[in-house]
């Protein structure tokens, strides 16, 4: 490395260090906008009030054909899966997942608002306070359905019974909801528990599906949730999709592009299927039997008045959000058991890969091309190396950075080396194209002479650039 470069790495690191802390000590607050007033009638909570296929909204009528608000409103309970990793709440109405906080992971713009005091961010792996967790909140984040499509029989309003079954310590490690209905349907999920680990086993059990509803199919859905996570939430926005394989195909669907338009429908053998924002997911897999197919909705969700206040100035009311459904059918004897996986956290391709096994769950991170997911894998294993020692990932990427410039220095230095022969042989080429100027054959044949007399190749200055094109585009 010589001494520019090295003077120029000091000069980084000094400038990242001072706007570091200019920026925790001085950053720009956004005002805080008024109360409403307290007379102001407010608006009755109703479960699956928001849009989307896991709810209807109050008074519209389900694809089923049931009216949310003729179903007799019975007590609802809540009950709580807890690990050191994550915590898991669930309701008894709908048998709904409807919050899942990841304790080691602090939201932007959570109540402490890191955004504005990067600073005072939490250390790597310690336990976010419950307020400034990242939370896969998706009102309600996964729900289960009997049909798909425009045959959808939501279970939304539907009261499950629930039985806790607790480890020595009197932890819930397992959560079974049921529901038997006077026609003979019956359905129960049951949520289990793996140590050290964002999945979780889910087994369906379905029997008594009613002929007259002409259904083969049931729909397994994940709602995106509110983008809160990256100081910057158009930077989440662009990553927010519903992603799904089916068969060797994988699909990403933009929530943007997906809101006011018809569901977009992927058939065939699906694998999984579920909804991913920059840096987190909420995915659901068969590991057994094989899905019909995949779907991929959006539609759009007020940010309630809190999160605003601490969003961004000029931060729509509305955002984008996405559902991703897994499609199964159902047992062909009319009852079985099928088994799935659900997955609820970091986007970790390392992580996801030796978890996931055959299902190739590290494939809705995002790596680039084909091609270049080679080259992609080995520069995040560098990083994470790296930010494994100095735990900062700004230093981190400036470190990374000089490493490639290094390991890119043998070929920079051909084709400076290169560029400065063909800068010496100038002259000599204007002489040969003066000399040929009414013969082309003859000045390219003279123009290969030179250079092969004075071994030069004229390809020597751009083929080192050439190679080191995947790097680059890895890096970005």
């Amino acid at each position: 490395m010589d001494r520019r470069t090295a003077l120029a790495l000091a000069l980084a690191l000094i400038v990242f260090a001072v706007f570091t802390s200019l920026q925790a000590r001085y950053a720009p607050r956004r005002p805080v906008l008024p109360r409403p007033d307290s007379t102001q009638a407010a608006a009755p909570a109703v479960p699956g009030a928001q849009p989307g296929s896991l709810a209807p909204a109050t008074g519209e009528r389900s694809p089923g054909g049931l009216s949310a608000a003729a179903v007799t409103i019975v007590a609802e309970k809540h009950s709580v899966i807890e690990t050191p990793l994550y915590r898991a709440e669930f309701s008894n109405r709908g048998a709904r997942l409807v919050d899942f906080q990841l304790k080691r992971f602090a939201a932007a713009h959570g109540a402490s608002n890191f955004s504005e005091h990067p600073g005072k961010l939490p250390g790597r792996g310690q336990e976010v306070p419950e307020a400034d967790r990242v939370r896969l909140t998706g009102e309600p984040t996964f729900g289960l359905d009997l049909g798909s499509g425009a045959s959808l029989h939501s279970l939304a309003a539907t009261t499950f019974a629930v039985t806790e079954s607790t480890d020595a310590a009197g932890a819930v490690r397992a959560l079974t909801y049921s529901s038997q209905d006077s026609s003979g349907l019956y359905v129960r999920q049951t949520w289990r528990v793996r140590p050290d680990s964002y999945m979780l086993d889910l087994e369906v059990e379905t029997r008594g599906v009613p002929a007259g509803w002409r259904l083969n199919d049931y729909s397994l859905t994940m709602r995106s949730w509110p983008l809160a996570t990256e100081a910057n939430p158009q930077n989440d926005l662009r990553g927010l999709r519903a992603v799904s394989l089916v068969g060797k195909d994988l699909h990403r669907d933009g929530a943007s592009g997906l809101v006011g338009k018809s569901p977009k429908l992927h058939e065939g053998v699906a694998h999984w299927a579920g909804v991913q924002s920059h840096y987190f997911l909420a995915i659901v897999a068969t590991p057994v039997v094989d899905g019909r197919a995949a779907t991929g909705a959006g539609f759009n969700r007020t940010v309630s008045r809190d999160l605003l206040e601490r969003l961004p100035p000029n931060t729509k009311p509305l955002e984008p959000a996405a559902e991703g459904s897994l499609v199964m059918p159902l047992p062909a004897s009319g009852a079985g058991v099928q088994h799935l996986i659900a997955y609820f956290g970091p986007a970790d391709y390392f992580a996801l890969a030796r978890q996931s096994g055959s299902l190739d769950l590290e494939r809705a991170v995002d790596m680039g091309f084909t091609w270049l997911v080679p080259v992609s894998k080995l520069l995040l294993w560098l990083l994470r190396a790296v930010n494994g020692v100095v735990q900062n990932f700004g230093i981190t990427i400036l470190i990374l950075a000089t490493l490639v410039r290094v390991v890119l220095h043998p070929l920079n230095m051909t084709s400076m080396k290169s560029m400065r022969s063909m800068q010496r042989l100038k002259p000599e080429m204007d002489r040969i194209k003066d000399k040929y100027k009414d013969d082309a054959q003859a000045q390219n044949a003279a123009t290969m002479a030179l250079y092969k007399e004075n071994g030069v190749n004229p390809a020597g200055g751009c083929l080192p650039m050439v190679l080191q094109m995947p790097l680059f585009f890895a890096m970005y």
